[in-house]
C-alpha cells in the first residue's frame, strides 16, 4: 500500500519541499530518506489530527517517533485505508460473533447485557465479568467470551463512563480477543478509538488520578503497541 505526498515532520513542522510516498508491505513500513521500519521492530502505530485537522501519521521504534503530515485526507480516511489494506493482505474477513438464544429469539450479547444490568455496575463487579469472560477465552469458549465482553463494555461505559479503569479493561480485552480469534478487521477500529479516548483523557480537561490514570496510561500503551501488531499483514495469533 502507498500512501503518497506524505510531509515529514521535524519539532512540529512538516518540512518544505516534495512530498514523500510511504509503503506499506508485509516486510515493514519505508518512505525514502526518512523511514526503514520493519514490524517486528515497530513498537506503536498512531493516526491523529493536527491543529488544522490533517492527518498525523507517526511510527514509533521504542523512544524514537516518527512523524508524516498527510495532506488532503482526515484520520479516518487513513484509518480505514490500513484497515482495508491489511484484511485484504492477510486474507481475513471482518468477523461479527454472535450467540443466540434460538427459544427467545434473544442475541447472547443481550442476554449477558441483562445479566449484568441485574445488579448495581461497580468497577468490581465490570472486572468479576472481564475476568469470566478471559476464562471463557482460554477454554475456547470464544463466542460466550466476546458476547459478555460486548455487553460489559456497553454497560460499563454507560454506567461508569467510557474511560473508567473497569471500562477501559473491558474494552481492551473486547479487542484482544476479537484479534486473536480472526477479527481483525473488528478489533482495529476498537483500539482505535481506545487510544482516542485515552489520549484525550490524560490530555485535556480533568486528569484523571489514581488507577483511572494508570489504567489510561496503559490502554494507550497497548493500543499503540497492538496497532502495529494488528497491521501487520504477517501477524498472526
Amino acid at each position: 500500500m502507498r500512501i503518497p505526498d506524505a510531509a515529514p515532520q521535524r519539532d512540529g513542522e512538516a518540512e518544505a519541499g516534495r512530498g514523500r510516498s510511504i509503503w506499506f508491505s508485509s516486510w515493514g513500513v519505508l518512505a525514502w530518506g526518512h523511514l526503514n521500519l520493519p514490524w517486528s521492530e515497530m513498537t506503536g502505530l498512531e493516526i491523529t489530527a493536527t491543529g488544522g485537522a490533517e492527518p498525523l501519521l507517526a511510527f514509533h521504534r521504542g523512544p524514537v517517533v516518527t512523524r508524516f503530515r498527510l495532506p488532503g485526507r482526515t484520520p479516518q480516511q487513513v484509518r480505514d485505508d490500513l484497515r482495508s489494506w491489511v484484511v485484504g493482505k492477510a486474507n481475513e474477513k471482518i468477523v461479527i460473533h454472535l450467540e443466540w438464544n434460538v427459544p427467545a429469539g434473544e442475541s447472547g450479547v443481550a442476554v449477558y447485557e441483562r445479566r449484568i444490568r441485574a445488579r448495581k455496575i461497580t468497577k468490581d463487579w465490570v472486572l468479576g465479568w472481564v475476568e469470566t469472560a478471559e476464562t471463557q477465552r482460554r477454554q475456547g469458549n470464544e463466542t460466550t467470551a466476546l458476547s459478555i465482553l460486548e455487553a460489559v463494555v456497553e454497560v460499563s461505559t454507560a454506567s461508569l463512563g467510557p474511560t473508567a479503569a473497569a471500562t477501559v479493561a473491558a474494552r481492551n480485552n473486547w479487542a484482544f480477543t476479537l484479534g486473536v480469534n480472526g477479527g481483525r478487521g473488528a478489533a482495529i477500529p476498537i483500539y482505535w478509538t481506545l487510544l482516542d479516548d485515552a489520549t484525550a483523557a490524560l490530555g485535556h480537561g480533568r486528569r484523571p488520578r489514581g488507577d483511572d490514570r494508570e489504567s489510561l496510561e496503559a490502554a494507550r500503551r497497548n493500543a499503540l503497541r497492538n496497532l502495529a501488531m494488528l497491521h501487520n499483514p504477517r501477524w498472526r495469533p
